[in-house]
């Protein structure tokens, strides 16, 4: 976060660009609310995964 004359300036550094919003609402929900998506979808596949693996073991046995 960085701090300006009229408030506050969220910015997301990366590795080539960087992102900018003027206020916390949009931030959270240009960014958060994605990422919260985005690793919410992550963990259904590994959770997928494992029962699969889990399965084949069973299989195996």
């Amino acid at each position: 976060m960085h701090q300006t004359a009229s408030g506050a300036v969220y910015a997301l550094h990366g590795k080539n660009e960087t992102q900018v919003w003027f206020s916390l609402y949009l931030f959270e929900h240009r960014h958060i609310d994605k990422e919260i998506k985005r690793l919410k979808a992550r963990i259904g596949q590994l959770r997928h995964r494992l029962l699969r693996q889990e399965q084949k073991k069973e299989k195996l046995r």
